[in-house]
């Protein structure tokens, strides 16, 4: 369901989280940044989700940088 996740470990270490961002599509992973927890990243990534998979930043990044490789 949309909004479940699941640790992302290595060895002991939780080092991310498998986040679902829309229920019955796979899941995509988020880990913290600089001076960004993982409870603050998961929200902010489930709050930019506006019914796509892949939260908005992202998906307009990947477009811009397909815009520039044409030019």
């Amino acid at each position: 369901a949309r909004g479940s996740t699941s640790p992302l470990l290595d060895d002991d270490e939780e080092i991310g989280k498998v986040v679902r961002t829309r229920t019955g599509v796979r899941p995509v992973f988020v880990s913290c940044g600089h001076r960004v927890s993982l409870p603050t990243a998961v929200r902010v990534v489930l709050a930019c989700c506006d019914g796509y998979r892949i939260p908005k930043p992202q998906r307009e990044a990947d477009r811009w940088v397909k815009q520039l490789r044409r030019e």
